[in-house]
This record gives structure tokens, sequence and C-alpha cells, in this order.
């Protein structure tokens, strides 16, 4: 699993003494921050480029924030995380395998290192099921076998079509650590300490108004 958190641990000394309006303006600030982190992290990692290209059903679901039951101003807190494996290894890097005797299908912008695919496994993204060794043809996708690797085209509609080859079938693929999600918050903290500090002062404000 890999998550953050935003707790109130800072900021104790001035909650235990401002009224109930401040936990109010503290929760919106925690709202804010959660959904500007979570904006940030699928615009910027998981939309290609540095980062990785994940599906709108992939990893864009996977991120979840709980805001956190609070007894007191010191549990006050939101936390942001995944239990998605697939994404500890886009954070972390490491080496995925196919099991049961499955190969991985590489989408072939994957396999020449400029994008990785993100949906929990890396397989083909046509019908969502992995090919094994004895791959047969399906309706809209044939494999190719050139030069001891087998790649997967998109079936001509029409002779004289020149289509490209969309996957390619590998025992394992090795990932980059490229999510970059503990790197996103790092960049946004400057933000979120002066949002809290907004609403901190808006409600001392109310306070005393």
């Amino acid at each position: 699993m890999i998550k953050t958190q935003v707790d109130a641990s800072r900021v104790l000394a001035v909650l235990g003494k401002l009224p109930m309006a401040v936990r109010f303006q503290f929760g919106d600030a925690l709202d804010h921050i959660s959904l500007k982190f979570l904006k940030k992290l699928r615009s910027e990692r998981l939309s290609g480029g540095e980062g990785i290209k994940a599906r709108p059903g992939g990893l864009f679901r996977r991120f979840k924030r709980v805001f956190l039951v609070p007894s007191n101003t010191q549990t006050m807190g939101v936390e942001i995380f995944t239990s998605s494996k697939i994404a500890k290894l886009h954070e972390e890097g490491g080496v995925m395998r196919g099991t049961g005797g499955l190969r991985l299908a590489v989408p072939i912008s994957a396999s020449a290192g400029t994008t990785e695919t993100s949906t929990g496994a890396i397989r083909r993204q046509f019908g969502g099921t992995a090919y094994n060794r004895d791959v047969r043809p399906k309706k809209n996708v044939m494999p190719v076998n050139v030069g001891g690797k087998t790649y997967l085209f998109r079936k001509r509609r029409k002779a004289g079509d020149v289509l490209p080859p969309l996957f390619v079938l590998k025992e394992e693929v090795r990932l980059k650590p490229r999510l970059g999600f503990y790197k996103t918050w790092k960049d946004m903290e400057p933000d979120a300490i002066r949002i809290v500090s907004s609403a901190l002062t808006k409600a001392a404000k109310e306070a005393t108004s």
C-alpha cells in the first residue's frame, strides 16, 4: 500500500483554543487539499508524459481518500491511499511476471520505454484477458511471430491496410519507478500549508466577529 496523510499535529495548540468553527474550516481545508492532490496526481502522473498512462477505469479509480473520524482536534485528518499492487510497483519499481503460464501483453510504446500501462497488471487491452503460449486469433486481434517474438496486431479490415503492432508478449517486464505519488505530495506541501493557514485565519476572524 502507498498512502499519505494530512493531520493536525502542527496546529494542535491553536485548535485547542479556538471554538468549534475552526474544526469546520479545517475540515474544509482537508477536503480542498485532498481533492487538489488527487487532481494533480491524475493530471501530472497518471496521464502519460513523465508518469504513467492510466486508463480511466484503471489507476484513476484506485486512489481513494478517507476522512479520519475525529474524537478531538488531534485526530482530524484525511488519508489518501491505494491498495493496488501495480501502483506500488510503479511507485517503487520492480519486475512483473506472468502467472499461470500466461505472458504479459505489453503495449509497444511501453516496451520501448516511453510509457507504462497501469491497470492492476500489464495485459492486453483488447478483451481484457492475457494470452497464453498458444495464442488463438481473436475477433479484432491476431498474433504474428517475428524474430522469435509474438506481436499482436489489429486485424486488417481490407486488403492493403498497413497496421502497426499493438502489443508484444513478454515473460516479464521491469517497471521503472515513475508514478511519483510521494513526490507529488512533497511538491504540493507549500500549497497545503497555505490552504490550512488560510482556513485558520478565516476561522479566527469568524470567532472574533
